[in-house]
Parts: C-alpha cells; sequence; structure tokens
C-alpha cells in the first residue's frame, strides 16, 4: 500500500527559461489561442460539441486531400470505440452535417463526407484560413517543413504527457477528485 501524500512526491522544477525558450513556448500559446477561437467560432456556428467538431475538421481535410473516410478511420483519429463513433455520426447525420453513402467499390462498406452546406459553412466561418496556412507552409524548404513536423509533434507529446498526474498526486483525493481525473 502507498503511503506517500503528495508532498512526498518528487517533482522536477525546470531550470528557468531563457528568452528563445520564453518566445517558443509564447508563440505556441498565441497558436492554441488562435485555434481555440476557430474551434470556438465552428462549435457556435455548426451547433457542435468538442468530439463532433474534430469529426467535422477531419473530413474537411479528409476531403480537401480527396480521401475516403470510413467509420473506422473516423474512430482512429477520434480514439473512441467503434459504437462511440456510431454515435457520432448519428448525431451529425441528424444534425444535417454528414451523409453516409454506399461505396461503390466496396459496396459492403458505408463512405462518411460532409454535406454541401456543411462545407459552405465551413468556408464562411474559416474564410481563407487553409488557403493561409498552405501558402506560409509552401514557402518553407522541405528541410524545415520536416523540421517543424518534429518539433509540433515533440511539443504536443509534451502537453499530452503533462496532462496526466503524477503518480502520488491523488492520494488522499476525495472519490470525486479520484473520479475527474483522467487516467494515467
Amino acid at each position: 500500500m502507498d503511503t506517500s501524500t503528495p508532498d512526498d512526491v518528487e517533482q522536477a522544477v525546470p531550470e528557468p527559461m531563457t528568452e528563445p525558450e520564453f518566445d517558443v513556448v509564447a508563440a505556441l500559446m498565441r497558436l492554441e489561442m488562435a485555434d481555440a477561437g476557430i474551434r470556438s467560432r465552428l462549435r457556435d456556428r455548426l451547433h457542435l460539441n468538442a468530439t463532433d467538431l474534430a469529426a467535422v475538421q477531419y473530413l474537411a481535410r479528409a476531403d480537401a486531400a480527396g480521401r475516403t473516410v470510413y467509420s473506422k478511420d473516423l474512430a482512429a483519429v477520434l480514439g473512441v470505440s467503434a459504437p462511440a463513433v456510431t454515435a457520432v455520426v448519428n448525431r451529425l447525420i441528424r444534425a444535417g452535417h454528414l451523409v453516409r453513402t454506399t461505396d461503390p467499390e466496396r459496396p459492403r462498406f458505408r463512405l462518411l463526407t460532409l454535406t454541401d452546406e456543411t462545407k459552405a459553412l465551413l468556408t464562411d466561418i474559416i474564410g481563407d484560413t487553409q488557403v493561409l496556412l498552405q501558402t506560409v507552409v509552401a514557402k518553407m524548404s522541405n528541410r524545415d517543413k520536416k523540421r517543424a513536423v518534429a518539433l509540433i509533434t515533440e511539443l504536443a507529446r509534451a502537453l499530452d504527457d503533462g496532462a496526466h498526474p503524477r503518480p502520488g498526486l491523488l492520494d488522499g483525493a476525495s472519490a470525486a477528485e479520484r473520479e475527474a481525473a483522467p487516467e494515467g
């Protein structure tokens, strides 16, 4: 039985950031705020929860890239089970954002595509954001693109890892606090 308390848990105290490190973190936070603003506008205008919005955004990106999407693809991207993705798909269909059609090449499979109305709403809400982002990325060298992907991936991993409680932090917490905490 672990008898440690939150005070017993050794916590790493980072060294003070250098100015360039601070600038990178500040830029990341600015990016997060800009992304949160777009997501908020999309949720409000499309009347979607966060999961449904993530599904719509993935379907829009897949459509722009000419890729087909099936429920299993959406489940993998959202990190949910088959029954959970079925609930998401059904909500989006009822809301008029999504259609499910038979794949002509694989009749047993159903393709997921956004409705023309939802595509138009996305274009109206987001405007030229995608074009502007593509313009910025197109100016980068292939080497810089690879470095950017590596950096963004590592930053995302740090954000994901930092979101989990450290062992011992919930010792002594109330049942409600333990239940509300994400699994580590």
